[in-house]
């Protein structure tokens, strides 16, 4: 069934975000041809087309935001809510699949972001020799990172980078998870419902980082390193304390709004 619920949900968004990634490429595409004019004072067209490319894409990073607010709150708890909340599923595949697709709508945002630079950059290089000299260059700036991060940390270089991907990956599901939370405890008040889960998200931020900074064996990123024996011993230590605190969120998130929807759940 989490399957069928994943298969509605892409299918409620799919159409909407292609267009949004259609229309970043294009006109990425079109910002980088634009910029092959000669860089003069005449040349409002590239100014304007790179400016339409800047606001395009903070548009759909602002609409992949709302999105993953606005199909927890109007298909769960919204006028929708009264036909999902009868289906033979539990409130936590309800949660799961609005969380998978959340997460996987923001990666897609992320990655055609990087895609929609690179074809601004490709566009915009004026003949392709010159292009297949850059993409050299490039290569060989790519590949320096690696082999300089390993000499100078002795700390492998892809174990770092697994690292990163794993850490945004758990902050990535705890943040969407708080956001859900903060709709399912305001949605239990009787009036002004989207104010108070504005409020309620603000205030479990403050009273997270609050409790964080005041638990036994909390230490700062600077103290971590004056203790480690070596910087990769370091970076290891914060990137599994910075993981393991958004595990433990998350899971506290993803719970609480399982059970408000489940127990608590008022659709009047």
């Amino acid at each position: 069934m989490l399957r069928k619920l994943l298969k509605y949900e892409f299918l409620a968004t799919a159409r909407v975000f292609g267009v949004c990634y259609l229309g970043l490429a294009a006109l990425s595409i079109l910002a980088g041809l634009s910029m092959k004019f000669p860089a003069t004072s005449n040349n409002i067209v590239g100014v304007l087309m790179l400016m339409a490319y800047v606001c395009m894409l903070a548009a759909v990073m602002l609409f992949t935001f709302l999105t993953i607010i606005r199909r927890f709150y109007k298909n769960l708890l919204g006028g929708e809510g009264y036909l999902m909340n009868t289906l033979p599923v539990r409130s936590w595949q309800l949660v799961t699949s609005k969380l998978i697709a959340s997460l996987a709508w923001s990666a897609a945002s992320l990655v055609m972001a990087a895609l929609s630079f690179a074809l601004l950059t490709i566009a915009a290089v004026p003949t392709f020799s010159l292009f297949w000299e850059d993409l050299a260059t490039v290569w060989d700036v790519l590949t320096y990172p690696p082999a300089y991060f390993e000499l100078t940390t002795g700390f492998s270089f892809w174990l770092f980078l697994l690292e990163v991907l794993l850490l945004l990956l758990v902050d990535g599901i705890s943040s969407i998870c708080l956001l859900y939370t903060s709709c399912m405890v305001g949605h239990q008040f009787r009036r002004w419902r989207v104010a108070a889960s504005i409020i309620v998200y603000f205030l479990i931020s403050f009273l997270v980082s609050a409790l964080l900074d005041v638990l036994p064996g909390n230490a700062s990123a600077q103290q971590i390193f004056a203790l480690a024996d070596n910087i990769s011993l370091a970076v290891n230590i914060q990137f599994w304390r910075l993981i393991l605190v958004d595990v433990v969120l998350g899971t506290i998130y993803f719970a609480v709004t399982a059970y408000l929807l489940e127990k608590r759940l008022n659709l009047e």
